[in-house]
């Protein structure tokens, strides 16, 4: 039942919710060295909207509701237009194996999963707090930008999270050349993304991301 409650928590975000899995099995084992967890995710067709229900008698939490979504921006690019999207994130650097160069204090990875697993969940529980819930992508991205901008500039280590208001973390307009400068597993997670959705925990060479897609 944990288990189910802690898919409950990261729907469509098999990292986050492994990390997790992990993090509470190696407290409750103490003294253990190393606990690993595998999750296989079921991602549901992008073409299916609203209608994506749990078939009767599965087990796990209701799929999270999808918004209707607008269609993706076609963007100026060199040799035409590209179909683009645009992100917000936050970024947080670490540390994997002995620290170099005298840089003490930086995170280890399993840390800065946990910074931003801890990030989702604050996003999560203020987006329950609100009175009237968000009847699309576009008032989603709004509700939760207050919240998103506060969670930037304490946790990113990025320079976007020095913009202003709802620029905090803002990464633009970005076309699917642009995303796959920033690594294969950065783009696979963020291509799946709706607008408004947030993203599962993704890595490039600069640390760990959080990314929301905005439109």
């Amino acid at each position: 039942q944990e288990l189910v409650e802690i898919g409950g928590e990261y729907p469509s975000q098999p990292r986050a919710s492994c990390g997790e899995i992990a993090t509470r099995a190696q407290a409750a084992r103490a003294g253990a060295a190393q606990c690993t967890a595998v999750e296989v995710s079921f991602l549901p067709p992008r073409d299916r909207g609203d209608d994506r229900k749990r078939a009767p008698g599965t087990a796990g939490p209701e799929p999270a509701p999808a918004y209707p979504a607008k269609k993706a921006r076609v963007a100026f690019a060199p040799g035409g237009g590209t179909q683009s999207m645009r992100l917000r994130h936050i970024m947080v650097r670490y540390q994997d194996g002995p620290q170099k160069d005298g840089k003490k204090g930086l995170r280890t990875r399993q840390e800065a999963e946990a910074v931003l697993r801890q990030a989702l969940g604050e996003l999560r529980a203020d987006l329950k707090a609100c009175k009237k819930a968000p009847k699309d992508a576009m008032e989603l991205v709004g509700v939760t930008s207050k919240k998103w901008a506060e969670l930037c500039k304490r946790l990113s280590d990025c320079e976007t999270a020095r913009k202003g208001g709802t620029m905090c973390g803002d990464l633009g307009w970005l076309t699917p050349e642009a995303l796959s400068t920033m690594g294969p597993v950065f783009k696979e997670v963020v291509d799946v993304l709706m607008p408004g959705q947030f993203s599962d925990i993704a890595a490039t060479e600069s640390g760990l991301h959080l990314v929301q897609r905005v439109a």
